[in-house]
């Protein structure tokens, strides 16, 4: 089984390029060296086992892009090593390819049979990324108010982080207000005079 850990801190940019880029090519290489003989999975950060030829592997690791979904590796490991582990094969791997965020290695100690081998490849030095979202959004007195939350990379602040409203779109058109937060709550006025009365349904994004 290869685990290609896809989750959003994937898409950090370290010394120019994407760590899932290169956390592609690792996987890439794993798959490649197998044949006709083996028996392959692949698991993203969705958790879902996906079995295939080795040209079907592939194809889906060109086209894996970063996901949404934070992968927990101490039972996605659990769960690959059972699998090999039922496997009537001399050698049984599971490889996995991750920055390794701490949060996805929080759980534990994965539990894995003997005669099961752990490979884990990341790709380089740490990101150090900072984890930023957004925790709350509310509407008071034609500002929306939202509430930032996260952690800042070691030895650093958090650095500025643009957010963008978007209220409406469709026919009557969208509102668009933007502020820049730099960490606990930050306040964007809303042009109210855009907007006519009843309900309306928006977001708040970050960059």
């Amino acid at each position: 089984v290869v685990i290609l850990d896809n989750s959003p801190s994937s898409g950090a940019v370290v010394d120019g390029r994407v760590v899932l880029d290169r956390l592609r090519v690792l996987a890439h290489s794993s798959i490649a060296r197998t044949t006709t003989a083996d028996r392959v999975w692949l698991m993203l950060s969705d958790g879902v086992l996906r079995g295939g030829t080795r040209e079907a592997l592939l194809a889906t690791i060109d086209s894996t892009r970063g996901g949404w979904q934070r992968l927990d590796l101490v039972q996605a490991v659990q769960r690959a090593a059972r699998l090999v582990e039922a496997q009537p094969l001399p050698a049984r791997e599971v490889h996995v390819l991750s920055d390794l965020q701490r949060t996805a290695v929080a759980a534990g100690r994965a539990s894995v049979a003997r005669g099961v081998r752990v490979l884990v490849i990341a790709p380089g030095r740490a990101t150090g990324a900072a984890n930023r979202g957004i925790a709350t959004v509310g509407v008071s007195e034609g500002a929306a108010v939202i509430t930032l939350s996260g952690s800042a990379a070691a030895g650093s602040e958090v650095p500025p982080v643009p957010v963008t409203i978007r209220i409406g779109g469709g026919r009557r058109g969208e509102v668009t207000a933007r502020g820049l937060g730099t960490g606990g709550a930050l306040s964007i006025a809303l042009p109210l005079q855009s907007l006519t009365a009843g309900w309306w349904v928006g977001e708040a994004q970050l960059e």
